[in-house]
């Protein structure tokens, strides 16, 4: 909950912020393990959402408590999936892959807080490394993230800052433990 908090009215106003939206959401999330054989598994994971808000009782609708409560509602994926595998190629050599589904948001576009949402269409993601493990004590990785698209637009911030596309990204990782 927020508390009521009168601002010093510098801009020749006084204002009031209230907490003024109340909601339930309702989801399941639902995880399945399979090893298939000692050098492969998989894992597929589910999760769903609803949410539903309104404005409390003697709080008046404004365009903006209208909007906001809408946004809440939206800003979420409904629906999201992975599936992930392990394949363990040789001792030394693993491969993993991560594929991910993301259901549709709505936003507010921060670029133009005034003309209200931004769509955020549902996409894939695909991730995967391959890892050596070159001594017991000495492992070095190779990661790509990102791979199905150059960039993807992924949220959107509230009022802050502009909306951000996530690039394609490599990487790597040399692990030595002593």
């Amino acid at each position: 909950t927020y508390t009521v908090a009168n601002v010093p009215p510098a801009t020749g106003y006084d204002l009031t912020f209230i907490n003024g939206v109340q909601g339930e959401t309702h989801g399941l999330e639902a995880v399945v393990d399979w090893k298939v054989a000692d050098w492969l598994a998989f894992q597929a994971v589910y999760s769903y959402i609803d949410m539903s808000f309104e404005l409390k009782d003697g709080v008046s609708a404004t365009a903006s408590s209208n909007v906001l409560t809408g946004y809440v509602e939206n800003s979420s994926p409904q629906h999201q999936a992975s599936l992930r595998s392990t394949i363990d190629i040789t001792k030394a050599w693993k491969v993993n892959l991560w594929l991910r589904y993301v259901d549709d948001i709505v936003v507010i576009n921060s670029e133009d807080i005034l003309d209200g949402e931004l769509a955020l269409d549902n996409y894939f993601l695909l991730d995967a490394n391959i890892t050596w493990k070159i001594t017991d004590n000495l492992e070095f990785m190779v990661a790509g993230q990102n791979l199905l698209e150059e960039r993807q637009l992924q949220f959107a911030s509230e009022y802050t800052t502009p909306p951000t596309a996530i690039e394609r990204g490599f990487y790597g990782k040399v692990t030595w433990k002593f």
